[in-house]
């Protein structure tokens, strides 16, 4: 265990173990995978890819919120990492742009505030972009399918009800429903534009704040890694990536989770006996979509949840959503920093 904690955590080569723990090289190689797997089946359920609970979620929301962005849930991106023994009929694919041309591979991921990692998607090679990991993400499929449940209590931005989360992501995303991006440099940007641009990149930058304290604790993944199969190079992250969500489930429940939403924020965002939302505009995405009803028979049910499946791929992807809900952000933003002054 030493041994394999030095490899993970120090990114030490395991032909240097023997001289001072007399063990050899193959030895430690299989611990490691060993390690690494036994992680993944015994931990993956409760640290990888699942939907938050309701307390988990609303810690969520409350911070997000008190830092200007109501419903959202985690800042959304991707890194490459190196891969050192990428066998030589798959290095074609796996040169990428970034890394000076080395062989990488892409980790998808979604952080929140604290720098937990909720769902992450690795294996694309490193020769695609954002967009064509963003084509193939089983984190996608895993909101069509609702293990990524997005559905949350109703929030009102600008005087718009809403009823699910989204997140935050840099400028290459889609103009989906779901992401929140920034304003680019390229575009003619007034002060109001930088003002927006500026509080939307400091908070989306929880995700990239979690990828350098990941690579920070962990340096095989900082290093070129020297891992030969693919499920070998999966298990790794995925073991890296466990251990990293456990010390920040520890860490909120030492120190807490931080910021507090106040009173006046939380009545301009949640609270619906409020005058100003009596006539609000109704644009929810959960309220459009066709309840299931479980009583039924089975193939009714089946063709239920294909219709609605259908239905929220539809509606997350909407690019009159996406853009409403940015100028919603954009003007309670800019509001907000004028009160403020």
């Amino acid at each position: 265990m030493t041994a394999v904690f030095r490899t993970v955590a120090y990114g030490t080569p395991a032909d240097c173990q023997d001289e001072v723990w007399q063990i050899g090289e193959s030895t430690c190689l299989d611990a490691t995978k060993s390690f690494c797997k036994l992680m993944v089946m015994q931990f993956g359920d409760q640290y990888l890819n699942r939907t938050p609970t309701k307390e988990e979620r609303d810690r969520i929301l409350r911070k997000n919120a008190a830092r200007g962005f109501p419903g959202c849930f985690a800042s959304w991106d991707c890194k490459h990492f190196v891969w050192d023994k990428c066998p030589v009929a798959l290095q074609g694919q796996h040169k990428g742009h970034s890394d000076g041309g080395k062989y990488t591979k892409l980790l998808e991921a979604i952080a929140d505030d604290q720098l937990f990692m909720w769902f992450i998607n690795f294996g694309s090679p490193g020769s695609l972009n954002d967009i064509n990991v963003l084509d193939k993400s089983s984190i996608v499929g895993s909101l069509i399918t609702g293990d990524l449940d997005l559905k949350t209590e109703p929030y009102y931005i600008n005087g718009t009800r809403r009823d699910w989360m989204y997140f935050l992501a840099d400028g290459i995303y889609p103009d989906w429903a779901i992401f929140v991006k920034t304003i680019a440099p390229t575009c003619q940007r007034n002060e109001h534009d930088k003002q927006y641009a500026k509080k939307q990149e400091a908070v989306r930058k929880d995700i990239e704040r979690a990828f350098g304290v990941l690579v920070k604790k962990y340096h095989a993944l900082a290093r070129p890694i020297r891992l030969w199969k693919e499920e070998d190079v999966r298990n790794m992250i995925y073991a890296c990536v466990i251990l990293h969500n456990m010390t920040v489930e520890e860490r909120i429940k030492v120190v807490g989770d931080g910021v507090e939403l106040s009173d006046e924020d939380h009545a301009r965002y949640y609270d619906e006996t409020d005058e100003r939302n009596n006539n609000v505009n109704p644009n929810g995405i959960f309220s459009r979509l066709p309840t299931i009803d479980d009583t039924g028979e089975l193939e009714h049910n089946m063709a239920q949840r294909f219709t609605r499946a259908n239905n929220l791929h539809y509606l997350l992807t909407d690019r009159d959503m996406h853009v409403q809900l940015k100028k919603d952000l954009y003007a309670d933003i800019i509001r907000r920093s004028s009160k403020n002054k």
